[in-house]
């Protein structure tokens, strides 16, 4: 009876490890999460929104990823975004690599107009856009402005930027 006991501890142990270790081992790790708000009167193409990504001390692959958080006020099916990255000049890198920029497009609702996104007032669709290769000890712009064929667009209430 001993022995059952002891044996059935260190099973459930042994699972509850495992357990444990697939749960850390399944977590991503965001470096970086933040939504600005959009000029609730119209966003024009005009509009760049700015996030700042502050420098690491090793260089790192990271996954870009953009949110969009809309209302029923919005006229399109989806979001045509750009995301353009700049490096700053620091005394480490005297000339910084050239602007990139990566344009994604955010589905928002299905070709019949239903909306493909979470919520049920305000719509929030999330899309990856790039892998990007930061330099150390380098602080990174990030800017971010739509290339819709209206000039100015409604219903666009915020966008997110993630870093992971």
């Amino acid at each position: 009876m001993h022995d059952r006991r002891t044996t059935l501890r260190r099973l459930c142990l042994l699972v509850a490890g495992g357990l444990l270790l697939c749960v850390l081992a399944c977590r991503t790790h965001v470096r970086y999460y933040r939504f600005l708000p959009v000029n609730p009167h119209g966003w024009s193409c005009t509009d760049t929104l700015r996030f700042e990504l502050p420098a690491d001390t090793t260089s790192s692959l990271n996954t870009f990823s953009l949110s969009a958080r809309v209302t029923e006020q919005m006229e399109y099916q989806g979001l045509w975004l750009v995301l353009e990255q700049r490096f700053a000049a620091t005394p480490s890198l005297q000339q910084p690599p050239p602007p990139r920029r990566d344009t994604l497009f955010i589905p928002m609702t299905r070709e019949n107009g239903r909306w493909e996104t979470s919520g049920v007032v305000i719509h929030e669709a999330e899309a990856i856009c790039t892998p990007a290769q930061t330099i150390p000890d380098t602080p990174l712009t990030l800017l971010v402005y739509h290339i819709m064929p209206k000039q100015e667009i409604s219903g666009v209430l915020e966008i997110g930027l993630k870093v992971e």
